[in-house]
């Protein structure tokens, strides 16, 4: 996902987890935004996905 700095700042001042505001911020950032590809092999981080679609689509 492609996030902005509007949502950029909601993600990084959210209850998200740490290791998924690091992968964030070590992102490279292109014009359209910061790009975050996270590889999800169990339920661990399932609350966080749910919150970056929720900021993904409010924004």
């Amino acid at each position: 996902m492609v996030f902005g700095q509007k949502a950029t700042d909601r993600i990084l001042s959210s209850e998200i987890s740490d290791f998924v505001k690091e992968e964030l911020i070590k992102s490279k950032v292109y014009v359209e935004g910061r790009v975050i590809r996270l590889e999800i092999n169990n339920n661990l981080f399932l609350n966080d996905i749910k919150k970056l679609v929720e900021i993904k689509i409010s924004n």
